[in-house]
């Protein structure tokens, strides 16, 4: 039997490659909560540790969301950084 991380991964394009709508804007939530119980085993947690859970929305011209993605992963092993330019 093969490991299935041998597999091939099939490859992904996102919609707005597809379309050419260009991305403008990448705004992210991020919360920091309790993992479910099959966050806890697939992520490898050890007790009492929280996930991060983004959700990430990409926009293309005139505020229209092209991309959205939830991302969740171990809290004890990011860090989060934010730059801004004021205008």
């Amino acid at each position: 039997m093969t490991d299935p991380s041998d597999r091939a991964q099939p490859r992904f394009r996102p919609l707005w490659r597809i379309r050419r709508l260009p991305p403008r804007l990448s705004v992210d939530r991020v919360s920091a909560r309790v993992p479910t119980q099959e966050q806890y085993e697939a992520l490898h947690l050890p007790s009492n540790l929280p996930v991060l859970r983004t959700l990430r929305v990409v926009y293309s011209d005139h505020e229209r969301p092209i991309e959205a993605t939830v991302m969740v992963k171990a809290g004890h092993l990011y860090e989060l950084q934010y730059e801004f330019t004021p205008e």
